[in-house]
């Protein structure tokens, strides 16, 4: 049971988002079928079953994870310290996040009432660094409660604000890369149940979220008068393109900066603006601290006007080898589920990552779905 402090924070979130239109509830426990399994302290929740056909895919995947998964969608889970709390009680919060299949995840502490070092708030900034540096960035943002609670009076919210935003100007472009003929074949056979369920449909996708990283780091680094060469190495400005030869290459586009990595398929939607109005009203409250958080700085300085969420990923694989190792990766990290397509060979591959926490990804045997 959480501890008073605790409480009236966990009932300021529920409220806030139902405000914000969605479905909020408190102490969720998401997977009930693993030997443990969190318990969050507030999660928000996005009906899709409501605007989109999602039935159609249980051609597919098991009726199971589409009912249990892709109807009522985690869009923001919330893990709350209303008083002093210890290191490691902190890291159970970030790990319980981390691996958690949440597509937003927020840690909010109250650093006043963290008596008697209130020291809460640092410590915390400190151990999400550890953990983004350790197991890589994973949607994570670590907030104190004078930061959040005097949100929701700023916040003027309309009935169009709560609305799930999808583009449905697509156009249908399949190249097959390195002889893969065989999947444009797949692709042209589900395309239509894909385009029938009506959520936006990209191609060759990137996320956002390596972009959001350069936006940071390049707004840092520009601010930095000093003409030193060090530095233009540190900050990706410049590289060896050749470490033999020590010849200098400007890296002036992201994609020179960054490794990016392209799903074949993509389907998703953009959040509500709601959501992004309760981030800038956010901002406001962090000042300098929001360059702890990638995406804060894009939403409040205006580099990403939407939050697309790439809800599900599909790579279509007709090799079984290391190329299909990496689509699962990218999906994993990605999307919020992922789907490979490809020849049951293939199911050793996917079972190894899944037994190494890549538990997000499904299969389909794609030599059977045409019969």
């Amino acid at each position: 049971m959480p501890k008073n402090d605790t409480l009236e924070i966990q009932k300021f979130i529920k409220d806030l988002g139902e405000y914000l239109g969605f479905i909020s509830k408190v102490e969720v426990n998401l997977d009930r079928d693993n030997y443990y399994s969190s318990i969050y302290d507030v999660i928000w929740f996005l009906d899709l079953s409501e605007n989109f056909n999602i039935e159609v895919l249980k051609k597919y995947i098991s009726p199971d994870v589409v009912e249990n998964k892709l109807k009522l969608i985690p869009i923001a889970a919330f893990e709350i310290e209303g008083a002093a709390t210890s290191s490691k009680n902190q890291i159970g919060n970030i790990t319980n996040l981390t691996f958690g299949n949440v597509l937003n995840k927020f840690i909010i502490v109250n650093n006043e009432a963290a008596i008697p070092e209130k020291d809460t708030y640092r410590r915390g900034l400190n151990i999400t660094r550890y953990f983004n540096e350790c197991l890589g960035s994973s949607n994570l943002i670590f907030l104190d409660w004078c930061q959040v609670k005097n949100t929701y009076e700023w916040l003027k919210i309309k009935e169009e604000d709560k609305k799930i935003e999808v583009n449905t100007s697509y156009t249908k472009t399949r190249k097959g890369s390195g002889g893969e003929n065989r999947s444009i074949q797949i692709f042209d056979y589900i395309f239509k149940d894909l385009n029938s369920i009506g959520l936006e449909i990209k191609q060759d996708y990137t996320s956002d979220k390596f972009k959001m990283k350069y936006y940071l780091e390049d707004y840092i680094s520009r601010k930095i008068d000093i003409l030193d060469e060090e530095l233009e190495f540190y900050f990706k400005r410049k590289a060896y393109k050749d470490p033999n030869e020590k010849n200098i290459f400007e890296l002036n586009r992201i994609n020179n900066k960054y490794y990016l990595p392209k799903l074949d398929i993509v389907l998703g939607f953009n959040l509500p603006k709601s959501f992004i109005k309760w981030i800038k009203r956010i901002a406001k409250n962090m000042e300098n601290d929001i360059l702890n958080n990638e995406l804060i700085f894009s939403i409040n300085n205006n580099k990403i006007k939407d939050v697309f969420i790439p809800l599900i990923s599909i790579e279509i694989e007709s090799e079984v080898n290391k190329h299909l190792n990496g689509a699962i990766i990218n999906m994993w990290k990605n999307s919020y589920m992922g789907i490979l397509f490809s020849k049951k060979q293939a199911l050793g591959h996917l079972e190894y990552f899944k037994n190494n926490g890549c538990n997000n990804i499904y299969f389909c045997d794609y030599e059977n779905i045409e019969n």
